[in-house]
């Protein structure tokens, strides 16, 4: 992997980094969080950093919970502050201290699990107003990618 992404234009660093973690961990749903923790530290970091980003972006914070639950989001807080991306890491904090206090009421939402129960759940979160903020913020992708340029050798899964 290493070796790949130093030939790699910028507007295909992040996808091939993506692509091969979706190798590594594959469709084992039962032991993603295993899998993804198995990775060397700056893919998990960068993993989880997209993650965050790619829901947020799509749906809020409230649609990274639902669908991810809180077991990448102490890594993303860690991946964001490695990419130096300090105020994107202050906000995830937020938003995992809000998830937290909001737990027992999100909770007959969750355990139904539906589309609706979601759709629900969103008017009952005080997550909305971290949303606007981390759309406030600066784009992530070319933190990202200056990330990966300075430090391939944490994408070396050799050892």
């Amino acid at each position: 992997m290493k070796g790949k992404l130093d030939t790699l234009p910028d507007n295909e660093l992040i996808y091939a980094v993506l692509e091969y973690v979706f190798k590594k961990v594959g469709d084992d749903a039962e032991n993603r969080l295993e899998l993804l923790n198995a990775l060397p530290e700056g893919l998990r970091a960068f993993f989880a950093v997209w993650l965050v980003d790619s829901e947020v972006k799509n749906g809020g914070f409230s649609q990274y919970f639902w669908n991810r639950g809180d077991g990448g989001a102490a890594i993303a807080v860690f991946g964001f502050r490695l990419l130096g991306a300090e105020d994107h890491a202050a906000l995830m904090e937020e938003a995992i201290e809000v998830r937290e206090r909001e737990r027992a009421v999100m909770s007959p939402f969750v355990a139904k699990g539906t589309l609706e129960a979601f759709s629900e759940s969103t008017k009952h979160t005080k997550l909305f107003p971290l949303d606007m903020r981390y759309y406030g913020l600066p784009d992530i992708e070319p933190a990202l990618i200056r990330f990966i340029r300075a430090h391939a050798e944490l994408f070396d899964d050799r050892s």
